[in-house]
């Protein structure tokens, strides 16, 4: 299964469904590209579920589709600040899901 999620941009506009999700998440990956979360947003996702991994980029737009092809019978996250339909290669993901 893949999420992706918008988290706002800042922890009181984390949506209570993520933070569910990300409990029994297998792997969270947070975008740090488009957007930058703050320190204490950072500090509060990680208290949250410590597997997450903070990628740029490159991770996003070259690695992240293997992932999820090769790992269907697991729980992926993306995080991304704000609203995570700005970006066009978001779209990708969720069709190719």
């Amino acid at each position: 299964m893949f999420i992706l999620a918008g988290v706002g941009q800042n922890k009181e506009e984390i949506p209570i469904g993520l933070i569910e999700e990300m409990k029994n998440a297998d792997l969270i990956f947070l975008e740090y590209y488009t957007n930058f979360f703050d320190e204490e947003t950072i500090n509060y996702l990680k208290s949250i579920n410590n597997k997450i991994e903070i990628v740029d980029r490159e991770f996003v737009e070259n690695k992240l589709e293997d992932i999820i092809l090769n790992n269907k019978d697991k729980k992926i996250i993306l995080i991304v600040s704000g609203n995570p339909l700005f970006a066009t290669t978001n779209f990708y993901f969720i069709k190719l899901c």
